[in-house]
């Protein structure tokens, strides 16, 4: 493939990863449900009523028997004492329905309310399905699909702070539920109320938003009278209470915008690799244009395997090893360093000195040939059998003998860099700290996870956006033809290979080329498994 179509491809890559990833942050509204909370509205009143309307779509037809609310408070029907949360009435908007209204109390006593009729039956499935201080509505047919508002009636009997001014309340209003599509509390315009940031006030003490799975709806409510309560408790402090509900909803919303931005950032820089990518590939990567001839016919140059091989087929990413090493056996045959027997079973050695004209990896070949040669000559039966003998009998010096010398054919990375840089210019530093910035970020996915609890789910959905964000830096990485440029003109001979490698992969054109000049055969199978393509050439020549 192309730079400029490696460029492309990456570049579409990213695009669909951008999209994946605004997928992945809104996933709450991707995942099928059978049904939807549209809309939650609340009013708390200056005598402690809170006036509850949840309006429910219903999807699944008759699937589900109850709605509910749960508190995390001590929930309570009737005379009782303490800190705890009344229910006044529980009611459903659509009248033909049959339902049953039913409290689960902290106690795990299952009452049911309005004089309704349940039989023992039914209130069995409560118990056994309900939780404790839970609010409802039971349906012993089903639900029918559709939209329905389940209304609650609650009297809130609270444990207050007093400073000697001023009253406060932490109103926790829902902590384990589905996702709210819309929600709206209201309070007496003489209160003081202080909400989470993903509840904003559009008027007076009126509070609107979209809350996700999990996230609580939570106020902090200040008032200087109690006239208006039956009943409450009351904890005297010294500190002045607005400013603790000001402090404490502030670090609140430290928390949540933590949270938030963990998960945003990637999403961010997802966002901008593709252009940071194209601007890079303008300035520092593409290439001139160069004009070669579609018809070539012999190697553009003579070099040794390795370089073609690694330089001009794989472009300074990695080298093919086993096609390298039959190339390179090749090369030594030509240059009259080696006899390659006619069945190609054993190797001789013909010379054993001369080796300055040699690169580094031939002399390797040749180190590894006479290192495991038995009087000069390799035969490569025998030592694929020493080889497979050691193995089954697990004699670890003979096995260690072979990996020793093996370690000749091995170029380290750092060998193979220096390789590489003689022939094409790097990409910028810059790709791989973005790849290190992404390993980093992880670690702060999993310590914001503990420091956030409430919003830990950013996190958690960060570490997904971090792995997209790898695959971009990646891509930039993965392909330095693309972001890398070649010295001098030496793009040109790595086109000029291009084409002798398609030349090769050509039947026809090899046997028409082959009957007027034989004497190219030996130099086609050397750059033919340097390139890639000798197995196939063999085949047919």
């Amino acid at each position: 493939m192309g730079e400029k179509k490696e460029f492309i491809t990456s570049l579409a890559i990213m695009f669909i990863v951008i999209c994946a990833s605004f997928i992945w942050i809104n996933i709450d509204d991707y995942i099928p449900r059978g049904y939807i909370i549209e809309k939650y509205d609340a009013s708390f009143t200056n005598s402690g009523l809170l006036y509850e309307n949840y309006t429910y779509r219903i999807f699944a037809n008759k699937k589900y028997h109850m709605l509910y609310r749960k508190w995390e408070s001590p929930l309570h029907y009737g005379y009782s004492t303490g800190a705890r949360i009344v229910l006044l009435n529980v009611t459903l908007s659509d009248e033909s329905i049959d339902y049953i209204p039913y409290i689960k109390d902290d106690a795990g006593i299952v009452q049911i309310l309005n004089n309704s009729s349940a039989s023992s039956s039914h209130i069995q499935y409560i118990e056994e399905n309900a939780e404790k201080n839970e609010a409802g509505i039971y349906v012993p047919a089903g639900i029918p699909k559709g939209v329905y508002t389940v209304k609650y009636v609650f009297r809130i009997v609270p444990k207050l702070q007093y400073d000697g001014h001023h009253y406060m309340l932490r109103l926790i209003l829902a902590s384990e539920h589905p996702k709210y599509e819309r929600v709206e509390v209201k309070f007496p315009n003489n209160f003081v109320v202080y909400s989470l940031p993903y509840l904003r006030e559009t008027n007076k003490n009126i509070f609107e938003g979209k809350v996700r799975e999990g996230f609580k709806i939570k106020f902090w409510v200040i008032f200087t009278n109690t006239e208006g309560f039956s009943e409450f408790y009351v904890d005297n402090v010294d500190r002045n209470l607005l400013s603790v509900a000001s402090e404490e909803s502030f670090w609140e919303s430290v928390s949540y915008w933590g949270g938030w931005s963990v998960a945003h950032i990637p999403i961010f820089l997802i966002i901008i690799i593709p252009f940071i990518y194209t601007i890079l590939y303008v300035l520092w990567g593409r290439e001139k244009k160069y004009e070669v001839s579609e018809d070539v016919t012999l190697p553009p140059a003579e070099r040794p395997p390795l370089i073609v091989n690694f330089v001009f087929k794989n472009e300074g990413n990695h080298l093919d090893y086993g096609d390298l090493l039959i190339s390179t056996l090749l090369y030594l045959h030509k240059k009259g360093y080696i006899y390659i027997s006619k069945d190609g079973k054993s190797v001789k050695i013909l010379k054993t000195d001369s080796y300055e004209e040699l690169d580094e990896y031939s002399k390797r070949v040749l180190r590894y040939i006479h290192e495991m040669a038995e009087g000069e000559v390799l035969d490569l039966d025998n030592l694929k059998n020493k080889i497979t003998n050691a193995r089954k009998s697990r004699n670890y010096e003979d096995l260690e003998e072979v990996r020793i010398l093996s370690r000749y054919l091995w170029i380290e990375g750092k060998e193979l860099d220096k390789i590489s840089s003689k022939y094409m210019k790097m990409p910028p530093k810059f790709v791989e700290y973005l790849l290190i910035f992404g390993v980093f970020y992880i670690f702060i996915c999993f310590l914001t996870a503990f420091i956030f609890t409430d919003y830990a789910i950013y996190s958690l959905q960060a570490l997904l956006l971090v792995f997209l964000y790898e695959v971009q830096a990646g891509l930039m990485w993965w392909h330095p033809e693309v972001l890398g440029k070649w010295k001098k003109d030496y793009y040109r001979e790595r086109l000029k290979w291009d084409k002798f490698r398609e030349f090769l992969s050509d039947e026809d054109r090899i046997k028409e080329v082959a009957s007027i000049y034989s004497s190219v055969l030996d130099d086609w199978l050397i750059y033919g498994y340097a390139l890639g393509v000798g197995r196939n050439l063999k085949k047919n020549s």
